[in-house]
């Protein structure tokens, strides 16, 4: 996926765990945070998205995730949904810049 980004002009930084991604947000806050939902490190990337929203709240999320949506939207009823892109994988690279182009267009608005 970051090849791919970094083909199509975007500026990435790719992290393995909660605290790089803090740390990173601190040093350059992110316009979008691409996430998967289930993470190694006792967090969940809504967690990631949650904790990052706190300094940067108009950051753009897509969470991907092996499980139907429909999962995924009964297991964050208290989450605002509206404001995050999800990818159900597999995916293809057209789908997921399709997904980044949407979400920063939806930021625009």
């Amino acid at each position: 996926m970051r090849l791919l980004l970094l083909s199509e002009g975007y500026t990435v930084t790719a992290v393995a765990t909660l605290d790089e991604a803090l740390s990173a947000a601190a040093e350059t806050p992110p316009d979008l945070l691409l996430v998967d939902w289930m993470l190694k490190d006792r967090c969940s990337g809504l967690d990631i998205a949650s904790r990052l929203r706190g300094s940067t709240p108009n950051l753009r999320v897509i969470l991907t995730t092996g499980y139907s949506l429909d999962k995924v939207r009964e297991n964050t009823a208290d989450i605002d949904c509206e404001s995050i892109d999800f990818l159900s994988k597999p995916f293809s690279p057209e789908l997921l810049i399709e997904t980044v182009m949407h979400a920063f267009e939806r930021g625009d608005d």
